[in-house]
């Protein structure tokens, strides 16, 4: 199993992260469609046309035939852009253990090379093509749901010309160099190259995510989650954005029949309510069959008064749930926390939450030091971490912290 490795600078808390949609600028090709467009169009098709047997069954050569040749072209030639000022050779590394070479790469003319990186994951061989001056057009990584996405390398043909790549799409494009011990994915830096050719060290490497091979795959990919949302709100969570002896964040989802959102607050036992409204921000995963679109809410309430207890209801909610309560943060007071680590979203980190907390109920608050799921783009598997806590975290925040570092707030003494 791949894990996530990531390195944490300073205290975040768990948010989650919707797929971005970037504006591009460079040269236009006759479709002027993104590949998320074309891709996003043709599930929202097939979804109307096809069982979930039958996408779960979908097949490679089936998946080809789905798109005309005018979208064929655009997930052949915009997934990855940019531009150069001099003619060029570009190197793309695709993993020899993806079974499926990208159709494109062939016929685009790139044409396999001798030479082959490698890192601790796999072996990459390279496929090598010359582009004059200009735009660099390059394809998907496969219809298949592989998690190794390929990396480019740029080289001038002439050594002694400046090569400068500009009109990136993605946008903000880091640009490295190619030698052994460079990483190649921002998502697990860890993993380095080794065994880099001579004739490659010193180009001008692109780094990608492993994950932005999600953007099209369709065979093996399609999924269900075991919870669902709906018009009844859940996964109702506790964190923080600001000082926690006077703040606190409350987020909940559900389908996208709701949508508007609101938190009312107050001592416990107090008769004076307070109320916050919610930002929503709409969630898809394009490939969860029974759940591909939610709505995420977030109140932020601020003003609290430090060691104190509250409740709190959300909107359609008409009772004050007894579970719905939480303490901030006394001033000049020691507090204790749990920390976890590589939780990913299993059933005995589940058990083992719920163990701990009844063991533990001074615990302030819980954190996940990484690899909260193992796979951060499939939201199936969010929905099992956060379904096996909810009591919990509905009443303490739940937080992650850096691996080594750990950003004291100013209210600890």
């Amino acid at each position: 199993m791949i894990q996530n490795r990531r390195r944490y600078k300073t205290l975040i808390f768990i948010v989650f992260a919707g797929y971005i949609t970037t504006h591009f600028s460079c040269k236009p090709t006759p479709d002027n469609r993104s590949v998320k467009q074309v891709m996003d169009n043709k599930v929202t098709e097939l979804y109307a046309t096809k069982s979930e047997a039958e996408l779960t069954a979908l097949t490679y050569e089936q998946a080809k035939t789905l798109f005309s040749p005018e979208e064929l072209n655009v997930l052949a030639t915009r997934h990855w852009m940019f531009d150069v000022n001099v003619p060029v050779t570009v190197s793309v590394f695709r993993s020899k253990k993806q079974e499926m070479i990208p159709w494109w790469i062939e016929e685009n003319g790139f044409t396999k090379t001798s030479y082959t990186v490698k890192n601790e994951m796999t072996e990459y061989e390279v496929w090598q093509k010359a582009f004059p001056a200009g735009h660099v057009g390059l394809g998907i990584n496969g219809f298949e749901n592989y998690g190794l996405h390929y990396f480019v390398a740029v080289q001038p043909q002439k050594k002694e010309d400046q090569l400068t790549l500009t009109n990136f799409f993605p946008e903000n494009q880091f640009v490295g160099v190619l030698q052994d011990s460079a990483f190649i994915y921002h998502d697990w830096d860890e993993l380095v190259l080794i065994n880099v050719p001579e004739e490659l060290k010193g180009a001008q490497l692109l780094t990608t995510v492993r994950g932005r091979g999600t953007e099209s795959h369709l065979v093996g990919a399609f999924r269900k989650t075991d919870h669902p949302s709906s018009e009844k709100p859940d996964q109702v969570m506790l964190t923080w954005s600001g000082d926690p002896a006077t703040t606190v964040d409350i987020q909940w989802r559900t389908d996208t029949t709701v949508n508007s959102g609101k938190v009312s607050y107050r001592k416990k036992g107090d008769s004076v309510v307070r109320s916050a409204e919610a930002y929503k921000f709409r969630l898809e995963d394009r490939l969860l069959m029974n759940d591909r679109f939610i709505n995420r809410f977030t109140a932020k309430l601020s003003g609290l008064e430090p060691g104190t207890v509250y409740e709190y209801q959300l909107a359609s909610d008409s009772l004050w749930n007894p579970e719905f309560a939480f303490t901030t943060a006394a001033t000049n007071d020691t507090f204790s926390f749990v920390w976890f680590g590589d939780t990913h979203y299993s059933p005995k980190f589940g058990r083992l939450f719920n163990l701990v907390d009844s063991i533990h109920p001074e615990v302030a608050f819980y954190t996940i030091a990484g690899d909260l799921v193992s796979d951060g783009l499939y939201r199936n598997q969010w929905d099992d971490l956060f379904f096996y806590p909810a009591e919990i975290i509905s009443r303490k925040p739940l937080c992650v912290f850096p691996e080594t570092t750990i950003t004291v707030p100013d209210w600890v003494p």
